[in-house]
């Protein structure tokens, strides 16, 4: 006497569907989180990046500044040699040219960091980056920065979760209904064979109706957090916008003031016609310097504005 048999079990209709969903949703939901993660690591570079241009023609500014300071030095260690200057006017000199040394080296070892991290981010040690000026970035209005702020991947990876969690809900629901089973069976006894088909129905295991329960409450917190971060990708798109709004404006009035090549120049005609002394002309250097920085510093904060607002745009239009 033998018998075997081979049966092919089935849950209620529309069950295996529902946790299909629920896998494709919860791999959009490991998709967008991973997205965040990457465009974390994209932001960082672009400030990096911007870090390395600021302190490229932070560099540049000074360097030029030097260039001019040493050229009256060297006027002046001529002046004292001939009795017409004073110690107070070498020693004045020396020590503004030590400062202008020491913003020089500070400038360099920052633009140094800069480009580290942009490599380490990259992952490429030989990268090469120019760093001579900010790329060109567009500045939308506000309404258009609320549209892209839908494509935040913290909202998309939120939305994504609570939809995988609402369709586990309802398989769970739908796996508190019977199954079923359909089967064939074969059996040899006393020289005769045997065939049959089987059938049955499976009853649920209400144990189910707490997991139903745990994963609505897992899609309700989702929505929840959804929401949370659209709030805040838009609490921080006023801030950026409005910060950005008035550096664009202030650099726009006062941008052909700052960058004005002929200031320095000026400078060093007036003191080589005597119409100011070495100390008069430190000072206004100085003044012209503690200006154009913050012009520049001004500019990257601008920049950096920019690049948090636009990070969440489509790719490329």
């Amino acid at each position: 006497k033998w018998e075997f048999g081979i049966s092919q079990g089935f849950d209620w209709p529309g069950a295996y569907r529902v946790r299909r969903k629920a896998s494709d949703a919860q791999s959009r939901a490991r998709m967008a989180n991973l997205a965040v993660a990457e465009q974390q690591v994209r932001l960082d570079a672009i400030m990096c990046i911007i870090d390395g241009v600021y302190n490229t023609r932070r560099l540049k500014s000074l360097t030029l500044l030097r260039e001019n300071l040493d050229s009256v030095a060297r006027s002046i260690e001529y002046g004292f040699n001939h009795g017409e200057l004073t110690i107070l006017d070498v020693k004045k000199v020396r020590l503004e040219l030590f400062r202008l040394d020491n913003d020089i080296s500070d400038c360099r070892g920052a633009l140094d960091e800069a480009e580290s991290s942009l490599r380490l981010l990259a992952g490429d040690s030989a990268l090469s980056v120019d760093l001579a000026d900010y790329d060109i970035q567009p500045f939308y209005s506000l309404g258009e920065y609320y549209t892209f702020a839908e494509n935040v991947p913290a909202v998309q990876a939120a939305l994504a979760q609570a939809e995988a969690n609402g369709l586990e809900a309802e398989a769970s629901r739908l796996s508190r209904l019977p199954s079923f089973s359909l089967g064939y069976r074969h059996a040899f006894e006393e020289g005769h064979h045997f065939n049959g088909i089987s059938a049955s129905v499976g009853l649920p295991s209400w144990g189910r109706n707490y997991e139903r329960g745990g994963n609505r409450l897992l899609a309700e917190n989702s929505l929840s957090q959804a929401s949370i971060a659209t709030a805040e990708a838009k609490r921080a798109i006023d801030s950026d916008y409005a910060q950005a709004e008035r550096l664009r404006e202030m650099m726009k009035k006062y941008n052909s003031v700052i960058f004005d090549d002929e200031y320095i120049e000026l400078l060093m005609l007036a003191y080589h016609g005597g119409q100011i002394n070495v100390i008069t002309l430190i000072q206004e250097i100085n003044f012209f310097i503690e200006a154009s920085l913050e012009f520049q510093t001004a500019d990257r904060d601008y920049q950096r504005l920019l690049a948090r607002l636009n990070i969440n745009l489509p790719e490329r239009q």
